[in-house]
């Protein structure tokens, strides 16, 4: 099973916890981003907000 983590200002907190397959399938369109745009997202979006956002 995967696992989300940010450090830094969240303390090294899980954000997301574990990662379903649902999340798992969009991984890879995720890393396509720079990570200066991919960051700021993974930091602000829900778990749903992030689906939609990369369900196409």
């Amino acid at each position: 099973m995967l696992r989300f983590f940010c450090t830094g200002d969240l303390g090294g907190s899980t954000r997301f916890g574990e990662v379903d397959a649902e999340l798992a399938n969009k991984i890879a369109a995720m890393l396509e981003l720079p990570h200066q745009e991919l960051t700021p997202l993974l930091l602000t979006l829900s778990r749903e907000e992030l689906l939609e956002r990369f369900a196409g």
